[in-house]
């Protein structure tokens, strides 16, 4: 066993502090959220992180991503207390999968509007619920949180790359 951590360890705990750091100033603008919707935006975050361009082409990507999601996991098994690991593990899972879809809506149609993001940060985070909140001044302001969360985001990852 070595003293010293791995390099993709420490690369992941690098980026788990960009996705954390990122989140106050999204606030600022959205709204305080609940410790539960800070779990929602680490989980979103993350999925911005890990799909990144400049995250994917790094040589250790897949052991990076590895300890990343390790990470992620310790972070929602103390909320998920009464749960297996399996559950959690699809949790996150489903998670990242619907925050890329969603990503990918918020970047690719300006009319697009993240009412389920919202919905998962302020009103129902860490449950399963899919119904939807429609308050158009709320969501407009959120949009906007959003989006300087993920400049945010991409501007320390170029940082973070050099």
């Amino acid at each position: 066993m070595s003293l010293f951590k791995k390099k993709s360890e420490k690369q992941a705990q690098e980026l788990f502090l960009i996705a954390s750091n990122s989140i106050p100033e999204m606030e600022q603008i959205s709204g305080e959220l609940s410790n539960k919707g800070v779990l929602e935006a680490m989980l979103f975050n993350s999925n911005v992180i890990l799909t990144s361009q400049s995250v994917m082409q790094l040589s250790n990507y897949d052991d990076i991503q590895q300890d990343y999601l390790q990470i992620v996991f310790f972070m929602l098994k103390d909320q998920f207390k009464h749960k297996d690991d399996d559950y959690i593990c699809d949790f996150i899972n489903k998670r990242l999968t619907f925050y890329n879809e969603e990503l990918n809506k918020v970047i690719r149609d300006n009319s697009y509007s993240p009412m389920f993001i919202y919905k998962t940060f302020y009103q129902t985070p860490l449950e399963n619920n899919s119904s939807v909140f429609i308050d158009a001044g709320k969501i407009m302001t959120f949009n906007m949180g959003i989006i300087n969360m993920i400049v945010n985001i991409n501007s320390a990852l170029v940082k973070f790359n050099k």
